[in-house]
């Protein structure tokens, strides 16, 4: 509700980038998030390749960059340090994923190299997160989300304009 969100005043904005710190705030707080199950939304993927590359690394920045606000620098560099374990337990979730649904495989062999190369620049964005902080992420993440339409590849382009 907008008097919740109203009563972090100066801290929300900090918050909004990684919306999942608001989330936990708020679930420590009692209070509990529910989903509109007749929401509708209309949402457009990047789909260019270099574009998405470089909006993934801009996205995988904030959150470190806003958990890590406040953290000694050994900690920062724990994370940083620790970054390889957890893209690879990430790795491990996506197989997971891809199994339940392609079964035969055919299909997670066409895209592995594009998710190798994604955890790769996802790590890379985390790591720029944890050890240099937001820098220019947030405006970055909104050009992408206010320009979406100018990253899609032509065949996306093609379908959202016939929409």
């Amino acid at each position: 509700k907008r008097s919740l969100l109203l009563q972090y005043a100066a801290q929300l904005e900090s918050m909004l980038p990684a919306p999942t710190l608001l989330n936990w705030d708020l679930r420590a707080k009692g209070h509990k998030l529910y989903l509109e199950p007749s929401a509708k939304v209309r949402h457009l993927q990047v789909s260019s390749l270099w574009p998405c590359l470089v909006e993934q690394f801009h996205v995988a920045r904030l959150f470190p960059a806003e958990r890590s606000r406040n953290w000694a620098w050994y900690r920062r560099l724990f994370y940083v340090c620790g970054m390889p374990v957890l893209l690879i337990r990430n790795r491990r979730g996506w197989l997971g994923h891809f199994r339940r649904i392609d079964p035969t495989g055919q299909t997670s062999a066409k895209v592995w190299p594009f998710l190798l190369l994604a955890l790769i620049v996802w790590g890379m964005g985390e790591i720029a997160g944890y050890s240099l902080g937001i820098g220019l992420a947030q405006e970055r993440t909104l050009c992408f989300d206010t320009h979406r339409s100018l990253y899609l590849n032509r065949r996306d382009r093609q379908l959202f304009a016939a929409q």
